[in-house]
């Protein structure tokens, strides 16, 4: 149980015996809930689950005996020590570990029916650069060394396809295919599910461009020629101290790392997430219809795409403009 319900401070939560088993029992369900979504959630899962455990330890409630006035309670100790996005987040965790107690039975009934979540702010907080700003930081990389075309290419990656730093971070050099005679990646996004993403041809060039600086020479117009050993190496890999590659996948952080360091050097405070919604915001304001641009970045809800949606701001745009009277 130490591992679910963490020590408050220097003191040690002690569970009382006659809880015991519930919160083995919630344990489990907890451990349930956290396999059920992707690897790169999964500890985010585990560290709401367990705030949800402590609570309901500190207040010697057993998950079975939850009520509708214990979850409106358990709102009110979120509203008073996170943020609304926070809260919102270890909130429905909570609904997810009390959706598997409903499921399979533990619970009669859901005790957050109809207790309202919390607010957040429906619109991106992610810095976006314009069309320029983003030539300017791609302007930064030294494309005459190795490591600045692996860079450029990424950089182009993500801002040309709206890729999530994990996704690039994870993708595979056999990922890179040819559908109906365009470039795609297939990509697994969220929730395990897999896509194909279109590639501009100058965005593969730039690709090509740098595996060929690290030895790798790259036809994928004939798929029974591709090498199976090279389809398995990472497409954006890291390199040795000595500045050779090594051939080894690089992390989401990694990918987050550079994208800043870059983008500190262009005077621009974005992350690889600010690229994506970069090429979001770009579409939408050149009139790409946004069940399109939905389908293109992958969001599963057009709500999601429309936050990016810098025209209803603008107020040259306005349609106040469209009605006069005489």
């Amino acid at each position: 149980m130490t591992d679910l319900i963490p020590s408050q401070g220097n003191q040690e939560v002690v569970i009382p015996p006659h809880l015991t088993r519930d919160y083995e029992e919630l344990q489990y369900v907890i451990e349930q809930v956290v396999k059920g979504v992707a690897l790169r959630s999964r500890r985010i899962y585990q560290r709401n689950g367990n705030i949800f455990g402590l609570w309901l330890l500190q207040n010697e409630i057993a998950p079975r005996q939850l009520t509708r006035d214990d979850m409106r309670d358990y709102h009110i100790y979120l509203e008073e020590h996170y943020s609304n996005v926070t809260a919102q987040n270890i909130w429905s965790v909570a609904s997810a570990i009390l959706t598997e107690y409903v499921q399979s039975q533990r619970l009669k009934n859901h005790p957050m029916k109809n207790v309202k979540g919390f607010e957040v702010n429906k619109e991106s907080t992610h810095t976006v650069l314009q069309k320029h700003e983003a030539e300017t930081l791609l302007r930064q990389i030294d494309r005459s060394t190795i490591i600045g075309k692996r860079d450029y290419a990424m950089l182009q990656v993500l801002l040309r396809t709206g890729l999530r730093r994990f996704e690039c971070a994870g993708l595979h050099i056999g990922q890179l295919r040819m559908d109906q005679g365009h470039h795609i990646l297939v990509v697994e996004g969220k929730g395990q599910r897999q896509d194909n993403v279109k590639v501009p041809v100058d965005v593969y060039r730039h690709i090509q461009e740098y595996l060929s600086a690290c030895d790798i020479s790259l036809d994928i117009s004939r798929p029974v020629d591709r090498n199976s050993e090279i389809d398995k190496l990472p497409l954006f890999f890291g390199f040795k101290r000595n500045g050779k590659p090594s051939y080894q996948p690089i992390g989401g952080h990694q990918v987050y790392k550079i994208v800043v360091a870059y983008a500190k050097k262009a005077g621009f405070d974005v992350t690889p997430h600010g690229l994506r919604g970069t090429l979001i915001t770009y579409l939408l304001g050149e009139g790409e219809p946004l069940h399109k641009v939905q389908y293109y970045v992958r969001h599963q809800r057009p709500e999601t795409t429309e936050r990016y949606d810098r025209r209803k701001k603008n107020l040259d745009e306005s349609p106040a403009d469209k009605f006069f009277l005489q």
